[in-house]
């Protein structure tokens, strides 16, 4: 054998080796060449050619992996595409949906008087006929009611918290300030059933005012009642900004405003009655804060959303009469509520006397 032979190629499973050998029994074929002699020599063509085939298989090989690769990347896209598709569609239907509420909502007019009137019957005839016919069924439900009444404040402003629409977000803030009206019935005392008389009205009022501004002076010239499609509305319109944070401010209950009082008396007459009571349904206050201050500004501050806001009609000399009154109507009640409070403590005292005395014989027996 030679000492540590160059091996120049393999082909045809014979090894072209360097120097001069001879071969032993059981050893592989091989050809012994000096390097002159391989160089040139059909076999180091034959063994150049199966490395260039080698290095083609090998390229191809890495050429399928890496279309196998883009293979896969391309159907991963095209999922991606697909679940961007069917979610734009499930938004497309969801917005839809909201465009058909928007079309069969009440109009603006029907709601104020809803709003302002119609809202109040079922608390005025529970106060004038229930509560007055009826003084000892009245004692006898007024916690059941009370805790009904709770749950109802709490929970009408926390889904108001939640909508996305504006006319909606006013309508649960009525069911919840509703609640705040028969939890002053339930409250069964003289300053209870003021609270909650001065709570129809001064509702009846900012709700309408409410209204007035969102359906009448936004929704008719934006065709849009959605948070997300709104914004800068106090630069186009200042004096609905305006009209509606004074509105905001009574339904928080704001110290000099018809909401405040009210809510006050409400608050007051339920602590002399079931003071656990109050203290729970005070839950409804901040929650009421959080969802008014959040429209005001997602709705009139901020950038403007749509260009073409700044070319909306002006608003109308019974626009500005309108929501002037109404907003009037809110400032005076709050700065002397005793226009209203005495007028509403002479025709509440009997029916609270009554309750009283309803509650005394109950006792006694």
């Amino acid at each position: 054998m030679t000492t540590e032979p160059e091996v120049l190629a393999t082909v045809g499973g014979i090894e072209y080796i360097t120097g001069v050998s001879t071969r032993e029994r059981g050893e592989p074929p091989r050809y012994y060449c000096s390097i002159e002699e391989w160089e040139g020599s059909p076999m180091a063509k034959l063994a150049e050619a199966e490395r260039e085939i080698t290095r083609l298989i090998e390229d191809r090989t890495r050429g399928e992996q890496k279309i196998a690769e883009l293979i896969e990347r391309n159907r991963q896209q095209e999922a991606t595409i697909q679940r961007g598709r069917n979610e734009l569609e499930r938004l497309q239907q969801e917005v839809a949906q909201l465009r058909a509420a928007q079309e069969v909502a009440a109009p603006t007019a029907v709601s104020m008087l809803h709003a302002g009137v119609l809202m109040k019957l079922g608390a005025y005839g529970c106060l004038r006929a229930a509560m007055w016919l009826m003084p000892e069924g009245a004692h006898y439900w007024l916690l059941p009611i009370a805790i009904a009444t709770l749950i109802n404040a709490v929970y009408g402003a926390t889904i108001a918290m939640t909508q996305r629409d504006f006319k909606f977000m006013i309508g649960y803030s009525s069911v919840s300030h509703m609640g705040l009206v028969v939890m002053g019935l339930a409250a069964g005392n003289e300053i209870g059933l003021i609270g909650a008389v001065l709570q129809m009205f001064a509702h009846g009022v900012m709700t309408a005012l409410f209204f007035a501004v969102v359906g009448r002076m936004i929704y008719e010239r934006t065709h849009t009642r959605q948070f997300p499609e709104l914004g800068g509305m106090a630069k186009i319109m200042p004096f609905a900004a305006f009209v509606f944070i004074l509105a905001g401010m009574s339904s928080m209950g704001m110290p000099g405003f018809a909401g405040f009082w009210a809510e006050f008396n409400i608050f007051m007459g339920m602590w002399d009655r079931f003071p656990l009571i109050s203290i729970l349904a005070a839950i409804s206050i901040p929650i009421t804060a959080a969802y008014i201050l959040r429209a005001v500004y997602t709705v009139f501050f901020g950038e403007v959303k749509d260009p073409s806001f700044y070319s909306l009609p002006k608003l109308t000399w019974q626009e500005y009469t309108g929501a002037s009154i109404l907003a009037a109507v809110i400032l005076i009640t709050g700065l002397y509520p005793g226009i209203l409070t005495e007028m509403i403590g002479s025709g509440v005292q009997p029916i609270a006397q009554a309750i009283q005395q309803a509650g005394t014989l109950t006792l006694g027996r």
